[in-house]
């Protein structure tokens, strides 16, 4: 799990630049695929496949207040991933 704050930018064709910090432990995990997804705040999250299966379990089980409230936030969350 990575935290802290990587500025970056994205290129003109769209593409993320993984600053430097987070390469070499990328490497370390042994991680070649990993899921993008927007964050809550303006950020991204960054998953290995395996963590995402995990929380992608969490997220479709999730019974809030109401099922319309429970779907918004499903959507918010799995909308931005690549």
């Amino acid at each position: 799990m990575f935290f802290g704050e990587h500025p970056h930018v994205i290129d003109l064709k769209g593409r993320l630049i993984i600053p430097a910090k987070l390469r070499s432990p990328i490497k370390d995990y042994c991680i070649d695929q990993f899921v993008v997804t927007r964050g809550f705040d303006p950020c991204l999250y960054m998953f290995a496949p395996s963590e995402w299966h995990q929380i992608d379990k969490k997220f479709r089980s999730m019974k809030l207040i109401t099922k319309s409230k429970t779907r918004a936030l499903q959507r918010l969350f799995f909308s931005g991933t690549a």
